[in-house]
């Protein structure tokens, strides 16, 4: 737990000390210590609040809802379940990822909905503090015309209730035009590819970032970046990737073998593991099959915000951490 703390904390000074360098294309809007939440219910445990309150973290990026497509419709999906409130003072940012498949169907009323939505949620919830809307998709250069069109009748619609609109931007979209939004959130995480077997942390590693950096310093559209605080725990068998395992107490010597350090464990106990996968379905695990931990050192981090400030001045005036709810997990 500690650890991972310190990593936060040392981001959220670097975040202070660079508040007032030299920002190439624009601001982000009142920079602070941010946090995504991106859970199915709103429900904050003690040491989440003790989290907020200690690095006085002034914006919460709460993930609302999703939208994918079923039957071949684009519907909202995942709808946030409020059990608990924001702490006072903090600012709440709604999130709404769109799949990128919903932009290949009719998205003539998508707009429409998505503002409606929220406006609607946020209302009968009360959430206080609503400025902004941020809009999360991984477009590609197919998808691209589908999706600005689609931002910019969300952006209208929200002016209307006096919001403003922000957007994620992955690293392999800085080689396309910015999309419209008054700015974007560099998300430097899930950097690599979980599905492959190798000696790249697919979390976050300079080797996966390093090509995209030349297309950051003129990107023109305003930019904070969001670093990562979490653990994956990828099941493979062999080099075939089966899946994330989460929570799974890998030190239980009977289900588990470690082979190396607190990376690798070899499983040596079949198990049936519960809704242990995103999609909340079982998991047979088998002897043979590993376990690779994957996580990000507080250097790894810090060098990697060190070398886009270094590119890009500013980029860290305001820094994200995704996410709040893996802190009370470690």
């Amino acid at each position: 737990m500690k650890r991972h703390y310190y990593i936060l904390l040392s981001l959220f000074i670097f975040c202070t000390i660079t508040t007032g360098c030299r920002k190439e294309i624009g601001n982000v809007p009142e920079p602070c210590p941010s946090v995504y939440y991106w859970q199915t219910q709103l429900a904050l445990d003690s040491t989440e609040r003790a989290y907020l309150r200690q690095h006085e973290v002034g914006k919460m990026y709460v993930k609302f809802f999703d939208v994918a497509l079923l039957d071949g419709r684009a519907m909202p999906v995942g709808t946030l379940q409020f059990r608990d409130s924001i702490p006072a003072g903090i600012k709440v940012i709604p999130t709404v990822f769109i799949t990128e498949e919903c932009l290949h169907a009719d998205t003539a009323s998508l707009g429409e909905k998505i503002a409606t939505r929220v406006k609607k949620m946020t209302d009968s919830e009360h959430v206080p503090n609503v400025s902004e809307v941020q809009i999360d998709c991984d477009w590609t250069p197919r998808s691209r015309d589908t999706y600005f069109a689609l931002l910019e009748d969300i952006r209208t619609r929200l002016k209307a209730f006096g919001w403003g609109m922000s957007v994620t931007i992955r690293l392999h979209q800085l080689q396309q035009a910015p999309p419209p939004a008054d700015y974007g959130v560099l998300m430097v995480y899930n950097t690599g590819n979980l599905k492959v077997r190798s000696d790249h942390n697919p979390i976050l590693d300079m080797r996966d970032v390093e090509p995209f950096l030349k297309h950051l310093r003129n990107y023109d559209l305003p930019l904070c970046a969001a670093y990562p605080n979490y653990r994956w725990q990828l099941l493979f068998s062999g080099k075939d990737f089966k899946g994330i395992l989460y929570d799974e107490n890998l030190s239980d010597s009977t289900i588990y073998a470690r082979i190396s350090g607190d990376t690798l464990y070899q499983v040596i106990q079949a198990r049936t593991l519960h809704g242990a996968m995103t999609a909340d379905y079982d998991i047979h695990i088998v002897p043979g099959q590993e376990v690779r931990v994957w996580e990000c050192s507080e250097a790894d981090v810090k060098a990697i915000a060190d070398k886009l400030e270094e590119v890009r001045p500013g980029i860290n005036a305001q820094t994200i951490i995704y996410h709040l709810g893996a802190v009370s997990k470690k």
